[in-house]
């Protein structure tokens, strides 16, 4: 009950649709119960006599109350569908918005597969909850309220033997529906439809034998007119609807229910890297970084991935760390942006603890290139855009030039509006890694940090963007990872790490000279270089 309690505050905007629905529900029901009464009211009159009169006027009562009570129907189902379409999107915005704010940490423990089904699947079914389980119920409820009294008031005893065969009719839609969701991807859906069906039309057509048996016999009696055992067939078949709703509201109950605690469970992870409640906005970031004394690990339980790191980058300083793979090189760029979580008092922006800024303003301050560049199945445009508010076409023109994506664009046949496919699918690697640059330098942002940038690109195309990069990244504080030399030489400092330890820093030549771990890596790489130009 407590995870339906969160869930009913999705209606509270919606509460006029919400009541004017229940309201259309009411009034369909009234007006469509009146066409039986009306039927059978006109065949009484008729039989004692037909005349073109009695026909035209009841044809026209009949015709104007359908058309009212359809009317109703529609308005009903357009609001209250409708309303559960926007409580779904409220859902699916809250649900978005709250995995966004996860740290990477989360993302690595939930597999996405997992995710997408709740996003999906499990959203589908709580909407359920929100429109069609609302308004079956209330067409039951409503229903059966009105027509039991009414058909008691034709006969008693030919209604209680409607409680021979027509329960069971709920029965069936209830426990044949359970199967079906359990097994609504298996073969055996085939086997319980091919029961389920006939069952229910045998004990459907099972009530109307005994009511036409019975119901015949008090009408030869005397003790009913024809109007009146005609009026009670129609109330039985107003009556059928509900009753086999009743059994697919329990299933759409059940399947909401489940998916909400699924749900539920999500949004109980409360985000591991957030704002503390006292953080206030800091004044503009000028770029310089610092790290004092960081020691990091992921876990408690695990060996530090980063040892003892002191290192200040001045502000528009370029700033380069080398090393092997898992050195701890993009641990310590992540911590820039708080993608995870330092100890506090170990990483400063501007000599201002990061846990300081607002994350909104600290990460606004930074552009981030990861080695996994992420695209949207959108034009080449809007994902070079995206994350920037408003963004001409002219500045998006030059932040393609700066990450040499230019002449590549020119070459597609629709230019800036050609359509990638989900994650870049009908980009090269090479051109994936520039469209991820030239998102992050449209945003002109303070730091800009690229994690091993353009490692899927040739040497020549390198150098070509870094001649570019060099003119921006001359007001601006730049982290560069790369496993490349060539990437790396014209920065401020160069940093080696080894086992998550800075052995090295310096200037290429500097790094040069003290013949150490820089050096064999730069030797390695000639070598390289030669024998594929061998």
């Amino acid at each position: 009950m407590n995870d339906l309690r969160k869930f009913a505050r999705y209606f509270r905007p919606y509460k006029k649709s919400l009541i004017i629905g229940i309201l259309c529900i009411l009034a369909s029901t009234v007006v469509g119960l009146l066409i039986p009464l009306f039927v059978g009211q006109a065949v009484d009159d008729l039989m004692t006599g037909v005349t073109w009169t009695k026909l035209t006027r009841y044809s026209l009562i009949i015709l104007g109350v359908s058309l009212v009570s359809g009317t109703f129907l529609f308005l009903q189902r357009r609001i209250l569908i409708g309303m559960s379409r926007h409580v779904e999107y409220d859902l699916r915005r809250d649900f978005y918005a709250h995995l966004i704010d996860q740290p990477l940490s989360f993302f690595q423990e939930h597999r996405t597969g997992d995710l997408m089904a709740r996003a999906t699947n499990d959203l589908a079914a709580v909407r359920q909850l929100a429109g069609p389980m609302i308004m079956y119920t209330l067409q039951t409820i409503f229903v059966v309220l009105i027509v039991l009294p009414l058909m008691l008031k034709i006969s008693v005893h030919l209604t209680l033997m409607l409680f021979i065969t027509m329960p069971l009719v709920s029965l069936t839609v209830k426990v044949f529906g359970q199967q079906v969701h359990v097994r609504e991807r298996n073969l055996s859906l085939v086997r319980i439809s091919a029961v389920m069906r006939p069952l229910m039309q045998f004990l459907i057509g099972t009530g109307y034998v005994l009511i036409i048996w019975y119901g015949g016999t008090l009408a030869a009696r005397g003790e009913m007119t024809t109007g009146q055992f005609t009026e009670f067939n129609l109330y039985l078949g107003r009556l059928i609807w509900p009753l086999i709703a009743l059994g697919y509201v329990v299933n759409l109950y059940q399947r909401g229910t489940a998916s909400l605690k699924r749900m539920n469970a999500i949004w109980a992870i409360e985000p591991d890297i957030k704002d503390a409640e006292e953080v206030k906005p800091q004044p503009p970031v000028e770029g310089k970084i610092e790290f004092r004394n960081l020691t990091f690990r992921y876990h408690e339980e695990q060996e530090p991935v980063l040892y003892d790191i002191n290192l200040t980058i001045e502000a528009g300083q370029t700033v380069a760390l080398v090393g092997r793979t898992g050195s701890g090189k993009s641990t310590l760029a992540n911590l820039i942006p708080r993608l995870i979580e330092a100890r506090p008092g170990t990483v400063f922006i501007d000599d201002i603890p990061i846990r300081n800024y607002p994350l909104a303003q600290l990460r606004a301050e930074i552009g981030y290139v990861p080695q996994e560049t992420f695209l949207f199945s959108d034009d080449l445009a809007e994902n070079i855009a995206f994350g920037v508010k408003k963004a001409d076409r002219a500045s998006i023109e030059w932040a393609a030039e700066i990450a040499g994506l230019t002449e590549d664009i020119q070459g597609f046949p629709d230019g800036f509006d050609t359509m990638v496919g989900e994650r870049g699918l009908t980009l090269s690697g090479g051109q994936k890694q520039r469209t991820a640059i030239a998102r992050a330098v449209l945003r002109q942002p303070k730091i800009l940090i690229l994690d091993d940038a353009l490692s899927s690109v040739d040497t020549y195309t390198e150098e070509k963007i870094l001649g570019r990069l060099r003119g921006v990244m001359s007001d601006r504080t730049s982290l560069i990872i790369s496993h490349r030399i060539s990437t790396v030489r014209d920065a401020d400092l160069i940093c080696v790490l080894d086992d998550g330890r800075i052995v090295e820093r310096g200037t290429h030549s500097e790094l040069l000279a003290l013949r150490g771990e820089y050096a064999d890596l730069y030797e390695r790489q000639l070598l390289e270089e030669e024998l594929a130009a061998s």
